[in-house]
């Protein structure tokens, strides 16, 4: 039997880091198209991705954020927690995701600020980069939004505290701003459908004080949020009406057909084979392909690539060396 130079049945990156698009050829260009427009001079946007679990969204996202660091444009990812009860949840994952490269280019653009709130981001930044471990811990739990005392923010002479939503809300929008004056940014929001899960006041909240981050970047933004649920109304009661009208696009991952799935398969292997003159790796028949997406339907399961890679990595136990 032959054997695979490495093993293709994963959901995320070939043994490179470069991901395997696998059928999706319409998906790839329309995000591909997704990161032409973000430019530090162009207007902020605001883009909805909707699919069923395990259709390949995340997949999506990381391919964004590949793409904008490709093309020299600022990307952060974050995952939307799942036990998330108020805007800070949200605050703490986008701030945490930062990178060290992200916020020196923050503190750079930030030293002339006039505000409470972007003096006490520069300094606290200040402190983070040239000050001890310990102060750049401190420093480090002050910019995400963790709880501090107020002789820890003393110690690094911070203004306002940025465990109180409106004053991390605004710090949000004043990040988003530095990095999108300088290259561009792209904000990858993952599990947005956990917000749904917030008790009604809090989430209206939330919603309100994303719209204000949204309108308070008018350029050079481009957020992204992902949403996995059975119903895409779910978008509208997360984001709230507003927000939710402010969308300019939604991109929709949908299921696969059976010769779409048979595609997905033959592609997802293809890279992967040791010897490129094999047409077909046994037991990957064309029959036997088929065999298993009809199992996966009669299962009640839907024909997305996670099912998909599931059922084959069932049909081949890999070859020891």
């Amino acid at each position: 039997m032959p054997r695979f130079l490495y093993w293709p049945f994963q959901i995320a990156a070939g043994p490179d880091g470069s991901l395997v698009w696998a059928d999706r050829e319409e998906l790839r260009k329309a995000l591909d198209d997704l990161l032409l427009g973000v430019k530090p001079s162009r207007p902020s946007t605001l883009i909805n991705i909707w699919a069923y679990y395990g259709a390949g969204k995340t997949y999506a996202l990381r391919y964004l954020e590949r793409g904008a660091r490709d093309a020299g444009i600022w990307s952060v990812y974050s995952v939307t927690p799942q036990g998330a009860v108020s805007f800070l949840d949200v605050y703490r994952s986008i701030a945490s995701a930062l990178s060290d490269e992200q916020l020196a280019a923050v503190e750079s653009e930030l030293e002339l600020s006039s505000s409470d709130v972007g003096q006490s981001l520069y300094r606290s930044l200040r402190v983070k980069s040239i000050g001890s471990a310990s102060q750049a811990a401190l420093a480090t739990m002050y910019l995400t939004g963790r709880k501090t005392s107020a002789a820890q923010r003393r110690d690094l002479n911070a203004i306002v505290d940025l465990n109180y939503a409106a004053h991390a809300a605004e710090a949000l929008v004043i990040t988003l701003k530095a990095l999108g004056r300088t290259r561009g940014v792209v904000l990858l929001l993952d599990e947005v459908q956990n917000l749904s899960l917030m008790k009604p006041r809090a989430l209206g909240e939330t919603s309100g004080l994303l719209q204000q981050v949204f309108d308070g970047v008018q350029h050079g933004l481009r957020i992204v949020a992902s949403f996995t649920t059975g119903m895409r109304e779910t978008i509208r009661d997360v984001l709230g009406e507003a927000l939710y009208h402010r969308a300019s696009r939604l991109i929709e991952i949908p299921e696969f057909s059976e010769d779409e799935a048979v595609r997905f398969l033959r592609e997802l292997i293809r890279p992967a084979r040791s010897d490129a003159r094999v047409g077909v790796f046994e037991p990957f028949s064309e029959a036997r392909m088929r065999e298993m997406i009809l199992a996966i339907r009669e299962g009640g399961e839907k024909l997305v690539p996670r099912e998909i890679i599931k059922g084959a990595d069932n049909m081949y136990e890999p070859l020891g060396d």
